[in-house]
């Protein structure tokens, strides 16, 4: 029922198609992957695509392609397909634990409770991201291979020998299933651990921990991959832009950002942009703080008398370590598709209260209130939801969710900017990626997204300026810079500055389309020249713009033009 419930939010996305900026680069445009499983197993196998090794990822794509070709509706069904399939599985690890934890709960409440999680964790609003994208079918596969480590592990858990120790060898099978689907479940040794200590009530050392050894190994191959991919792939924050306080706050923020986010779903976004600079005593930062330690000191006190309370709060800060900050990428302060697997145990937490709740000595009108009021919730988690899928449609619906969601997100407006423009919108696109560049100016890129509009829009003269601003601030873009102004100058009829420029331009970036500008301003330099009677210079440049350009018929008549008035 609760797999059901959850795959029909998310029905709607089997409509959507890919958003143009990951899900373009991996499904259409990208050189490699071509979806036949044979032929690409090599590429499958090595690739760092976008700075992640997801192997067992990308042989779920490469299936899709053989079943569905380029159609995105079939791409999405694996995705819901996958989320729907955790679901079962969550249902069946929460009965496990609940069970666990409290021997004495009827089948019927633990029915009720295990069901209560599995629904809490499927339709959550924080799930859109995670399934409704399909570059991030990561997330689902992982955490489908996640949920069969958990299960393995706790059959193994009750097993005599030697069946126990072929249920350690499926779980670490698993695990490392799990791991080339996502490295972010590099933890699960140590949420083993936890599972041992509360609610197995086993942990034995040193067995508990011999015990843990392959999953360790495994574990540490699976973050000496994930470092190597950032630092090959997006690159790590320096310390310099990101310093060991900041990166502390930050990993403070992450740990109370997510389980508040759980029980309060008020900020769910796209993007949740990391600020220019990270200030340790902003309130936001400052109260994370606080919180963090208050809950931590909280866990410690409690262990005994509600260890339900400190094992879901270490399963949390243990789940969401390696995207906390400490190790810092991109630009992103947080985002809701880390909190797939990190919120699982506040779920449980809800599951085992009605569980609870259904055999606690409280009269009956207390009982249907509370239940009540869990239904309303869920209700509530599921038509929020509902609506953050719809942001989900295309570009212009997404970076439109993202800046309602924070108007101070100098990307998203940027990204709007972008897809307004794709749209032909361009007044709108320039006032989006005019917000972009005057909420960070120090980003180069949003100056280029303004330059580009610009350009679009026949403002040449603005365009060359933003271009340079952002060739100014990343080296990326001095060959954009140039042929910007290159054009600028051949559009006021200084042609011997306009090709001066894009002749600087054309070997600085091979792929830009500099060639057929540089040619425009050789053959108007060449008129220029023919006219006041330097008809040799003029002969040099039409024959260097036939050589960029062979067929052009006018360039060719030109020359032909000048070389017989050589010749009277």
């Amino acid at each position: 029922l609760a797999a059901l419930l959850s795959a029909a939010v998310f029905l709607p996305t089997l409509r959507f198609g890919f958003l143009p900026f990951d899900d373009f680069f991996n499904m259409n445009v990208n050189p490699f992957f071509r979806g036949d499983p044979t032929a690409e197993v090599s590429w499958i196998l090595t690739t760092r695509a976008l700075g992640h090794w997801i192997p067992v990822t990308w042989l779920t794509y490469s299936i899709d392609y053989v079943a569905w070709g380029r159609h995105a509706g079939g791409y999405h069904a694996t995705n819901v397909l996958f989320h729907a399939l955790n679901v079962a599985l969550c249902y069946a690890v929460a009965r496990r634990l609940l069970g666990l934890a409290t021997p004495t709960l009827p089948p019927a409440a633990l029915t009720a409770g295990a069901l209560t999680a599995a629904l809490a964790f499927g339709i959550h609003p924080l799930r859109a991201e995670s399934v409704a994208w399909v570059t991030e079918r990561r997330d689902v596969v992982s955490g489908f291979f996640f949920f069969l480590t958990v299960l393995a592990y706790l059959k193994a858990a009750e097993a005599e020998r030697p069946r126990r120790r072929r249920w350690l060898g499926l779980s670490l099978l698993a695990f490392t299933a799990s791991l080339l689907a996502k490295e972010i479940t590099m933890t699960l040794p140590l949420v083993l651990v936890l599972l041992d200590l509360y609610p197995l009530r086993r942990f034995r050392w040193p067995a508990a921990i011999v015990e843990k050894i392959p999953f360790g190994l495994v574990g540490a191959v699976g973050a000496a991959v994930s470092l190597q991919g950032m630092a090959t792939g997006v690159g790590f924050t320096s310390l310099d832009r990101l310093g060991l306080v900041s990166r502390v706050v930050l990993f403070a923020y992450s740990v109370v950002f997510y389980p508040l986010q759980t029980v309060l779903p008020v900020d769910v976004s796209p993007l949740h942009e990391l600020p220019f600079r990270v200030d340790p005593l902003a309130p936001r930062f400052l109260a994370s703080l606080l919180a963090a330690v208050g809950l931590t000191g909280l866990a410690l006190v409690a262990r005994r008398r509600a260890p339900w309370f400190a094992a879901a709060w270490a399963y949390s800060v243990l789940t969401i370590l390696p995207v906390s900050g400490l190790a810092h990428a991109a630009t992103i302060l947080v985002a809701d598709r880390y909190s797939y697997l990190s919120t699982l145990s506040w779920a449980m937490v809800l599951g085992g209260g009605v569980a609870t709740l259904l055999v606690a000595p409280l009269g009956r009108a207390l009982v249907v209130a509370a239940l009540a009021g869990v239904i309303l919730l869920l209700a509530a988690w599921g038509v929020l939801t509902a609506a953050e899928v719809r942001a989900w449609r295309d570009a212009e619906s997404l970076w439109s969710a993202a800046v309602a969601a924070d108007p101070a997100c100098a990307q998203c407006h940027a990204g709007l900017a972008i897809a307004l423009a794709q749209a032909g919108r361009l007044e709108p696109a320039e006032r989006e990626a005019t917000t972009a560049v005057v909420l960070r100016p120090d980003r180069g890129d949003h100056h280029a997204v303004l330059a580009a509009v610009l350009e679009r829009e026949g403002r040449l003269d603005e365009a060359a300026r933003s271009w340079m601003a952002a060739g100014r601030i990343h080296p990326h873009y001095v060959a954009d810079a140039l042929r910007a102004l290159g054009l600028a100058l051949l559009a006021h009829g200084r042609f011997e500055a306009a090709v001066r420029e894009l002749r600087t331009a054309r070997p600085l970036q091979p792929m830009l389309p500099v060639t057929p500008d540089l040619v425009r301003a050789l053959n108007g330099l060449a008129i220029e020249q023919a006219r006041s009677g330097h008809l040799a210079e003029a002969a040099r440049a039409l024959e260097e713009a036939l050589a960029l350009m062979p067929g052009s018929p006018e360039v060719r008549d030109n020359l032909i033009a000048v070389r017989e008035a050589l010749h009277r």
